[in-house]
């Protein structure tokens, strides 16, 4: 995950906010597309339970 992304804080009406990143990415297409949509889901949390600024490919 690149650095700014996670080093560069947004300000939105004059507070500072941090954030990280988690993704989920499925690299093929399920029977349908809530099996698709289903698969990206538990790689995102798999992703997230990996720590902060993850991305996970499946």
């Amino acid at each position: 995950m690149p650095r700014f992304y996670t080093s560069t804080p947004l300000t939105i009406e004059g507070s500072r906010i941090r954030f990280s990143v988690s993704i989920g990415l499925t690299a093929t297409l399920g029977p349908t597309l809530e099996a698709t949509i289903n698969h990206a889901d538990q790689l995102l949390y798999q992703a997230k339970n990996q720590g902060r600024n993850r991305v996970i490919v499946g």
